[in-house]
């Protein structure tokens, strides 16, 4: 995944790039026809290749962070609401709750909510200190 990015700005041996996102429809906007309004997105990332303000720069992630990324964001909110579905219908069945199944449900979708929630929380607290999964690599 390689991007093109603006350097706007210095801080802290660290460069604030502004990266423009790819639409839902793809890349090809200057054949599109929708003239859809793709925002961009500021990433702030250290500055190893001493990168100026008004440049632009090549942004990629390896693959592996790509995978490790994809898995977290996705994957482990998938397992916790399957986990506390399947655990769910088993208690309250044997609890003898009459809609077992839309309580287990509505656990569920509460243990789903509630891993977004701490996953956020997690990269709040990492955020601007933790490791970045993206990395400049080469001024054009």
């Amino acid at each position: 995944m390689e991007k093109i990015g603006y350097v706007i700005g210095e801080k802290d041996g660290k460069i604030i790039l502004d990266v423009k996102r790819t639409g839902s429809c793809g890349d090809k906007c200057k054949t599109c026809q929708s003239h859809c309004e793709v925002p961009s997105v500021q990433v702030t990332l250290d500055n190893h290749l001493h990168a100026k303000p008004g440049d632009f720069v090549e942004v990629g992630m390896q693959p592996a962070n790509l995978i490790k990324t994809t898995f977290v964001i996705y994957t482990i909110p998938l397992i916790m609401f399957i986990l506390s579905l399947s655990l769910g219908v088993a208690y309250f069945q044997k609890a003898g709750v009459a809609n077992y199944e839309g309580s287990a449900l509505l656990l569920g979708f509460g243990v789903l909510g509630l891993t977004f929630v701490v996953l956020r929380l997690i990269h709040n607290r990492t955020g601007e200190d933790g490791p970045s999964i993206l990395e400049m690599k080469k001024i054009l």
